[in-house]
Protein backbone atom coordinates (compact mmCIF):
# COMPACT_ATOMS: atom_id res chain seq x y z
CA UNK A 1 0.00 0.00 0.00
CA UNK A 2 1.30 3.57 -1.30
CA UNK A 3 1.60 6.16 1.52
CA UNK A 4 -1.51 7.88 -0.70
CA UNK A 5 -3.50 5.07 -0.06
CA UNK A 6 -2.76 4.30 3.32
CA UNK A 7 -4.12 8.68 3.85
CA UNK A 8 -1.65 9.28 6.26
CA UNK A 9 -2.31 12.12 8.67
CA UNK A 10 1.88 12.03 9.57
CA UNK A 11 4.92 10.69 7.69
CA UNK A 12 7.84 10.23 10.85
CA UNK A 13 10.21 9.48 8.87
CA UNK A 14 13.09 10.84 10.93
CA UNK A 15 12.76 8.50 13.96
CA UNK A 16 12.07 5.28 11.82
CA UNK A 17 15.01 2.99 12.68
CA UNK A 18 17.89 3.39 10.75
CA UNK A 19 18.78 1.18 7.63
CA UNK A 20 21.60 -0.70 9.24
CA UNK A 21 19.80 -1.47 12.15
CA UNK A 22 16.36 -3.01 10.59
CA UNK A 23 19.06 -5.04 8.23
CA UNK A 24 20.56 -6.65 11.29
CA UNK A 25 17.09 -7.29 13.00
CA UNK A 26 15.06 -8.54 10.28
CA UNK A 27 12.76 -9.22 12.53
CA UNK A 28 14.49 -11.95 14.30
CA UNK A 29 12.71 -12.47 17.52
CA UNK A 30 15.86 -13.77 18.97
CA UNK A 31 17.34 -10.21 17.98
CA UNK A 32 13.94 -8.47 19.75
CA UNK A 33 15.71 -7.74 22.79
CA UNK A 34 18.85 -6.01 21.43
CA UNK A 35 16.59 -4.32 18.68
CA UNK A 36 14.63 -2.75 20.99
CA UNK A 37 17.63 -1.56 23.36
CA UNK A 38 19.09 0.02 19.94
CA UNK A 39 16.24 1.47 18.53
CA UNK A 40 15.84 3.37 21.71
CA UNK A 41 19.03 4.75 21.93
CA UNK A 42 18.08 6.06 18.08
CA UNK A 43 15.43 7.84 19.28
CA UNK A 44 17.25 9.29 21.97
CA UNK A 45 19.01 10.93 19.51
CA UNK A 46 15.97 12.64 17.82
CA UNK A 47 14.60 14.85 20.46
CA UNK A 48 13.10 17.32 17.82
CA UNK A 49 11.00 14.81 16.13
CA UNK A 50 10.13 13.31 18.85
CA UNK A 51 8.47 16.43 19.86
CA UNK A 52 6.77 16.84 16.40
CA UNK A 53 5.37 13.43 16.47
CA UNK A 54 3.83 14.39 19.98
CA UNK A 55 2.41 17.43 18.32
CA UNK A 56 0.69 15.40 15.94
CA UNK A 57 -0.52 13.01 18.50
CA UNK A 58 -2.00 15.55 20.54
CA UNK A 59 -4.14 14.04 23.54
CA UNK A 60 -6.42 11.77 21.38
CA UNK A 61 -6.18 7.77 20.19
CA UNK A 62 -3.34 7.19 17.70
CA UNK A 63 -2.76 4.41 15.14
CA UNK A 64 0.72 3.56 14.23
CA UNK A 65 1.28 1.92 10.83
CA UNK A 66 4.18 -0.52 10.02
CA UNK A 67 5.02 -2.61 7.16
CA UNK A 68 5.79 -5.96 8.01
CA UNK A 69 4.25 -9.35 8.73
CA UNK A 70 5.37 -9.89 12.23
CA UNK A 71 2.77 -8.25 14.00
CA UNK A 72 4.29 -7.67 17.68
CA UNK A 73 8.20 -7.74 17.81
CA UNK A 74 8.11 -4.65 14.91
CA UNK A 75 9.41 -1.39 15.27
CA UNK A 76 5.83 0.16 15.57
CA UNK A 77 5.45 -1.87 18.74
CA UNK A 78 8.80 -0.44 20.04
CA UNK A 79 8.02 3.02 19.10
CA UNK A 80 4.98 3.02 20.97
CA UNK A 81 6.31 1.28 24.31
CA UNK A 82 9.09 4.03 23.99
CA UNK A 83 6.54 6.50 23.85
CA UNK A 84 4.42 5.68 26.64
CA UNK A 85 7.85 5.35 28.90
CA UNK A 86 8.99 8.45 28.26
CA UNK A 87 5.62 10.28 28.61
CA UNK A 88 5.99 8.41 32.34
CA UNK A 89 9.15 9.56 32.74
CA UNK A 90 8.76 13.25 31.92
CA UNK A 91 5.23 13.93 32.86
CA UNK A 92 6.86 14.65 36.74
CA UNK A 93 4.17 15.78 39.38
CA UNK A 94 5.14 18.59 41.97
CA UNK A 95 5.25 16.00 44.33
CA UNK A 96 8.37 14.12 42.73
CA UNK A 97 10.22 17.13 43.78
CA UNK A 98 8.43 16.91 47.44
CA UNK A 99 10.81 16.78 50.44
CA UNK A 100 9.18 17.86 53.60
CA UNK A 101 10.33 18.42 57.49
CA UNK A 102 9.21 14.14 57.97
CA UNK A 103 10.89 12.97 54.96
CA UNK A 104 13.87 14.50 55.46
CA UNK A 105 14.39 12.97 59.39
CA UNK A 106 13.43 9.23 57.65
CA UNK A 107 15.95 10.29 54.44
CA UNK A 108 18.93 10.98 56.91
CA UNK A 109 18.03 8.33 59.35
CA UNK A 110 17.09 5.24 56.90
CA UNK A 111 18.06 6.36 53.19
CA UNK A 112 20.96 7.50 53.66
CA UNK A 113 22.65 4.54 55.02
CA UNK A 114 20.77 2.38 52.94
CA UNK A 115 21.96 3.28 48.88
CA UNK A 116 23.82 6.90 49.59
CA UNK A 117 26.85 6.50 51.45
CA UNK A 118 28.78 4.05 49.38
CA UNK A 119 28.22 6.62 46.26
CA UNK A 120 29.12 9.81 48.64
CA UNK A 121 32.53 8.64 48.82
CA UNK A 122 32.86 8.05 45.27
CA UNK A 123 32.23 11.17 44.43
CA UNK A 124 33.87 12.32 47.03
CA UNK A 125 37.10 10.64 46.08
CA UNK A 126 36.96 11.99 42.35
CA UNK A 127 36.68 15.30 43.29
CA UNK A 128 39.45 15.10 45.29
CA UNK A 129 41.91 13.52 42.58
CA UNK A 130 40.83 17.03 40.10
CA UNK A 131 42.86 18.91 43.23
CA UNK A 132 40.14 21.84 43.52
CA UNK A 133 40.10 25.20 45.68
CA UNK A 134 36.46 25.50 45.88
CA UNK A 135 33.71 23.31 45.28
CA UNK A 136 29.86 23.74 44.76
CA UNK A 137 27.58 20.74 45.50
CA UNK A 138 23.96 21.36 44.51
CA UNK A 139 20.93 19.38 45.31
CA UNK A 140 23.06 18.44 48.90
CA UNK A 141 19.87 16.56 50.12
CA UNK A 142 20.58 15.76 53.99
CA UNK A 143 24.33 16.59 53.19
CA UNK A 144 25.40 12.82 52.93
CA UNK A 145 28.10 13.71 50.26
CA UNK A 146 28.89 17.15 51.58
CA UNK A 147 30.47 15.62 54.81
CA UNK A 148 32.18 12.89 52.58
CA UNK A 149 33.55 16.05 50.70
CA UNK A 150 34.76 17.92 54.05
CA UNK A 151 36.41 14.89 55.09
CA UNK A 152 38.26 13.83 51.91
CA UNK A 153 39.33 17.57 50.84
CA UNK A 154 42.02 19.63 52.53
CA UNK A 155 40.98 22.59 54.69
CA UNK A 156 42.22 25.22 52.06
CA UNK A 157 39.56 24.02 49.82
CA UNK A 158 36.32 25.77 50.29
CA UNK A 159 32.91 24.04 50.62
CA UNK A 160 29.63 25.25 49.44
CA UNK A 161 26.61 23.11 49.48
CA UNK A 162 23.28 23.95 48.73
CA UNK A 163 19.72 23.00 48.33
CA UNK A 164 16.38 23.97 47.00
CA UNK A 165 14.43 22.33 49.60
CA UNK A 166 14.80 24.70 53.35
CA UNK A 167 14.06 21.43 55.07
CA UNK A 168 16.88 19.39 53.81
CA UNK A 169 19.17 22.31 54.24
CA UNK A 170 18.53 22.55 57.69
CA UNK A 171 18.67 19.00 58.51
CA UNK A 172 22.11 18.91 56.57
CA UNK A 173 23.12 21.85 58.56
CA UNK A 174 22.09 20.43 61.48
CA UNK A 175 24.29 17.36 61.32
CA UNK A 176 26.87 19.16 60.66
CA UNK A 177 30.03 18.41 58.82
CA UNK A 178 34.15 17.85 60.16
CA UNK A 179 34.83 21.24 59.13
CA UNK A 180 33.49 24.29 57.94
CA UNK A 181 30.81 24.24 54.99
CA UNK A 182 28.82 27.30 53.79
CA UNK A 183 25.04 26.19 53.51
CA UNK A 184 22.62 28.18 51.30
CA UNK A 185 19.23 27.18 50.03
CA UNK A 186 19.69 28.07 46.68
CA UNK A 187 17.87 26.82 43.27
CA UNK A 188 20.00 25.06 40.41
CA UNK A 189 17.81 27.08 37.87
CA UNK A 190 19.20 30.32 38.81
CA UNK A 191 22.13 29.68 41.16
CA UNK A 192 23.02 33.00 43.31
CA UNK A 193 27.14 33.25 41.98
CA UNK A 194 29.19 34.46 39.67
CA UNK A 195 30.56 33.28 36.56
CA UNK A 196 33.52 31.04 36.89
CA UNK A 197 33.17 30.56 40.67
CA UNK A 198 33.96 27.02 41.07
CA UNK A 199 36.33 24.19 40.23
CA UNK A 200 34.23 21.67 40.56
CA UNK A 201 30.76 21.00 40.85
CA UNK A 202 29.17 17.71 42.52
CA UNK A 203 25.65 16.65 42.44
CA UNK A 204 24.44 13.41 43.88
CA UNK A 205 21.04 11.56 42.52
CA UNK A 206 19.00 14.31 41.72
CA UNK A 207 19.68 15.63 38.18
CA UNK A 208 16.81 13.66 37.44
CA UNK A 209 14.72 16.30 39.75
CA UNK A 210 15.41 18.86 37.57
CA UNK A 211 12.60 20.47 35.91
CA UNK A 212 15.15 21.73 32.95
CA UNK A 213 17.88 19.29 33.33
CA UNK A 214 19.83 20.80 30.25
CA UNK A 215 18.70 24.60 31.44
CA UNK A 216 20.66 22.94 35.01
CA UNK A 217 23.56 22.29 33.34
CA UNK A 218 23.55 25.40 31.57
CA UNK A 219 23.96 27.19 34.66
CA UNK A 220 26.23 24.61 36.45
CA UNK A 221 28.49 25.29 33.58
CA UNK A 222 28.23 29.10 34.12
CA UNK A 223 29.44 29.18 37.00
CA UNK A 224 32.40 26.58 36.20
CA UNK A 225 36.06 28.12 35.72
CA UNK A 226 37.23 27.46 32.62
CA UNK A 227 38.89 23.41 32.73
CA UNK A 228 36.54 22.87 35.73
CA UNK A 229 34.80 19.47 36.01
CA UNK A 230 30.27 18.50 36.94
CA UNK A 231 30.89 15.47 38.88
CA UNK A 232 27.48 13.63 39.06
CA UNK A 233 25.67 10.05 39.47
CA UNK A 234 22.19 8.56 38.29
CA UNK A 235 20.67 5.23 38.89
CA UNK A 236 20.12 2.82 36.80
CA UNK A 237 17.07 1.14 35.53
CA UNK A 238 14.94 0.26 38.75
CA UNK A 239 15.03 -3.27 37.59
CA UNK A 240 19.03 -2.96 38.23
CA UNK A 241 17.92 -1.78 42.02
CA UNK A 242 16.61 -4.59 43.52
CA UNK A 243 15.40 -2.95 46.67
CA UNK A 244 13.49 0.32 44.57
CA UNK A 245 12.27 -2.35 42.44
CA UNK A 246 10.31 -4.94 44.92
CA UNK A 247 9.08 -1.54 46.87
CA UNK A 248 7.57 -0.42 43.69
CA UNK A 249 5.72 -3.64 43.17
CA UNK A 250 4.42 -4.11 45.97
CA UNK A 251 2.84 -1.22 45.77
CA UNK A 252 1.41 -1.74 42.14
CA UNK A 253 -0.60 -4.40 43.41
CA UNK A 254 -1.67 -2.39 46.54
CA UNK A 255 -3.29 0.39 44.26
CA UNK A 256 -3.69 -1.29 41.35
CA UNK A 257 -5.67 1.43 39.41
CA UNK A 258 -3.36 4.06 40.21
CA UNK A 259 -0.19 2.49 40.80
CA UNK A 260 2.64 4.90 42.56
CA UNK A 261 5.30 5.41 40.06
CA UNK A 262 7.65 7.93 41.68
CA UNK A 263 10.66 5.41 42.03
CA UNK A 264 10.41 3.88 38.48
CA UNK A 265 9.29 7.96 36.86
CA UNK A 266 12.10 9.97 38.48
CA UNK A 267 15.14 8.41 40.37
CA UNK A 268 15.17 5.76 38.17
CA UNK A 269 14.00 7.32 34.94
CA UNK A 270 17.09 8.76 33.25
CA UNK A 271 20.03 6.33 33.47
CA UNK A 272 20.32 5.75 29.59
CA UNK A 273 23.72 6.78 28.36
CA UNK A 274 22.71 8.27 25.11
CA UNK A 275 20.33 10.37 26.44
CA UNK A 276 22.84 11.24 29.08
CA UNK A 277 25.60 12.30 26.73
CA UNK A 278 22.87 14.65 24.73
CA UNK A 279 22.01 16.19 27.94
CA UNK A 280 25.57 17.36 28.53
CA UNK A 281 26.31 18.49 24.78
CA UNK A 282 23.27 19.97 25.09
CA UNK A 283 24.33 22.13 27.77
CA UNK A 284 27.61 22.94 25.99
CA UNK A 285 29.68 20.42 27.71
CA UNK A 286 33.04 19.58 25.33
CA UNK A 287 33.57 16.15 26.97
CA UNK A 288 31.31 13.60 29.06
CA UNK A 289 32.89 10.51 30.62
CA UNK A 290 30.92 7.37 31.92
CA UNK A 291 31.64 4.85 34.76
CA UNK A 292 29.14 2.32 35.75
CA UNK A 293 29.28 1.56 40.06
CA UNK A 294 27.62 -0.85 41.18
CA UNK A 295 26.96 -1.51 45.00
CA UNK A 296 25.33 -3.58 47.33
CA UNK A 297 22.69 -2.48 49.59
CA UNK A 298 22.24 -4.40 52.70
CA UNK A 299 19.52 -3.41 55.37
CA UNK A 300 19.29 -5.19 58.92
CA UNK A 301 15.52 -6.10 58.43
CA UNK A 302 13.37 -5.61 55.52
CA UNK A 303 11.21 -3.04 57.25
CA UNK A 304 13.99 -0.58 57.44
CA UNK A 305 14.64 -1.28 54.05
CA UNK A 306 10.46 -0.43 53.28
CA UNK A 307 10.41 2.32 55.56
CA UNK A 308 13.57 4.14 54.01
CA UNK A 309 11.67 4.04 50.53
CA UNK A 310 8.01 4.56 51.61
CA UNK A 311 8.57 7.04 54.08
CA UNK A 312 12.14 8.95 53.25
CA UNK A 313 11.22 9.55 49.68
CA UNK A 314 8.45 11.28 48.09
CA UNK A 315 6.82 7.83 47.28
CA UNK A 316 5.27 8.75 50.71
CA UNK A 317 3.23 11.80 48.95
CA UNK A 318 2.06 9.06 46.46
CA UNK A 319 1.08 6.88 49.32
CA UNK A 320 -0.79 9.19 51.42
CA UNK A 321 -2.61 10.84 49.09
CA UNK A 322 -3.94 7.44 47.58
CA UNK A 323 -4.63 6.43 50.78
CA UNK A 324 -4.96 8.99 53.63
CA UNK A 325 -3.59 7.47 57.06
CA UNK A 326 -2.63 4.10 55.23
CA UNK A 327 0.97 4.73 55.01
CA UNK A 328 2.14 1.84 57.69
CA UNK A 329 -0.19 -0.12 55.77
CA UNK A 330 1.31 0.30 53.00
CA UNK A 331 5.17 0.24 54.49
CA UNK A 332 4.04 -3.04 56.47
CA UNK A 333 3.32 -4.75 52.75
CA UNK A 334 6.46 -3.61 51.53
CA UNK A 335 8.19 -5.20 53.93
CA UNK A 336 6.75 -8.45 53.92
CA UNK A 337 7.28 -7.88 49.82
CA UNK A 338 11.16 -7.85 51.01
CA UNK A 339 11.39 -10.41 53.13
CA UNK A 340 9.16 -12.73 50.84
CA UNK A 341 11.95 -11.78 48.40
CA UNK A 342 15.41 -11.85 50.22
CA UNK A 343 14.52 -13.08 53.88
CA UNK A 344 14.07 -12.00 57.17
CA UNK A 345 17.43 -10.24 57.32
CA UNK A 346 19.94 -9.01 57.23
CA UNK A 347 18.92 -8.37 53.65
CA UNK A 348 20.95 -7.66 50.51
CA UNK A 349 20.29 -6.16 47.24
CA UNK A 350 22.38 -4.33 44.53
CA UNK A 351 22.38 -1.19 43.78
CA UNK A 352 23.34 0.32 40.25
CA UNK A 353 24.69 3.33 38.82
CA UNK A 354 26.22 5.51 36.24
CA UNK A 355 28.97 8.36 37.17
CA UNK A 356 29.44 11.00 34.97
CA UNK A 357 32.08 13.31 35.09
CA UNK A 358 31.97 16.66 32.41
CA UNK A 359 33.77 19.02 31.64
Amino acid sequence: MSKEAAQLDFWAKAIAPSNALRQWYQHDPAKWAEFRTRYFAELDGQPEALAELRSQLGSGPATLLFSSKEELLNNASALREYLELTQARDAKPPSDSHFTNAVAQFYESTLVPLIFEPYADDLAARALALKPRAVLEVACGTGVVTRALAHALPGSTEITATDLNKAMVSHAEHVGTSRDVTWRQANVMELPYDDDSFDVVVCQFAVMFFPDRVAAYEEIRRVLRPGGTFLYNLWNTIESNEFAAVVTDAMSALYPSDPPAFLARTPHGHGRPTEIEADAKAAGFQQTQLAQSDHLSTAATPDLAAIAYCQGTPLRDEIEARDPGGLDRATQLAAEALRKRFGPGPIVGRLSAVVVSAS
